[in-house]
């Protein structure tokens, strides 16, 4: 199942033509499906799409499918000269600007679209730091809570590039017929790289298998790891294995390891995590 995420209805107008969904709920978001993807407009915010994506996935806890996938899908502003307007781009890292805190996509598929790093913003009325390629308002969120259902390989970011955005000049007000055209000249691109996510994903055994969770289940319990760092220590170990190839066994090391206090316990989980990132 390909789940797709947008922030505004004129940002999907197109694909629910392409897709020929169907709408399914007005509410708490507006749902449309068929039998193969389900769409849901979250609002435009941090808040908005980490809402939209826990209640577009929480169904996957009740038996993951190493099939589905999610994609934030909309359009973003260009902080840099390295992609223009009209540009469709992957995004390869995701950054809370608030919170400085960065999420990585495990992109295993081969495909021919741009690949950038995209910081996501509370407001535009609040001076902020260009540190990334691009800049929205939903990719962190939709990221931080897919990450919950699902593995790093099976989340993905994709932007179109609707303007340039500069310290000194104006956010532009955009137009639905703008934003419309930007979307309808891409579809080909978009959904011909979601056909070769989904082809690609058939093809897997899951990754994170039940020796996986033991390890996991038994490295969090030893080091008393808070929810949020299990959470993290998956997402980690995914992309070690989807890299690697092989399952990161020096964990086991940690199976009996009783940390003194929580500072030090912090210390040996970010150096864990560290390893499992390299």
């Amino acid at each position: 199942m390909l789940y797709i995420i947008s922030a505004m209805g004129i940002e999907t107008q197109s694909i629910i033509k392409y897709l020929d969904l169907k709408k399914t709920k007005d509410r708490p978001f507006e749902t449309y499906q068929n039998k193969e993807a389900t769409l849901v407009i979250s609002g435009v915010g941090i808040i908005n799409a980490a809402g939209a994506t826990s209640y577009l996935l929480k169904d996957t806890l009740k038996g993951l499918n190493h099939c589905d996938y999610a994609i934030n899908l909309g359009i973003c502003g260009s902080l840099n000269n390295k992609f223009n307007v009209g540009d469709l781009v992957l995004a390869n890292k995701v950054v809370d600007y608030e919170r400085k805190r960065k999420y990585y996509s495990d992109i295993l598929v081969k495909h021919n679209l741009k690949e950038g790093s995209i910081q996501s913003i509370n407001s535009l009325n609040v001076d902020y730091e260009f540190e990334e390629d691009l800049v929205d308002m939903e990719a962190s969120a939709f990221f931080q809570i897919a990450s919950k259902f699902l593995n790093v390989h099976q989340i993905y970011v994709l932007k179109i590039v609707s303007d340039k955005v500069s310290k000194n000049k104006p956010v532009e007000r955009l137009t639905k017929n703008y934003i419309d055209e930007l979307i309808q000249g891409k579809l080909e691109e978009i959904f011909t790289f979601t056909k070769s996510v989904g082809s690609l994903l058939k093809k897997f055994q899951p990754l994170v298998q039940q020796q996986d969770e033991e390890i996991i289940q038994k490295v969090s319990k030893s080091l008393k790891l808070t929810f949020s760092q299990i959470n993290q220590l998956e997402n980690a170990y995914a992309y070690f294995k989807s890299n690697k190839k092989v399952s990161p066994l020096f964990l086991k090391e940690y199976f009996n390891y009783i940390p003194k206090s929580k500072k030090e316990r912090d210390a040996i989980f970010e150096k864990l995590k560290a390893e499992l990132y390299k």
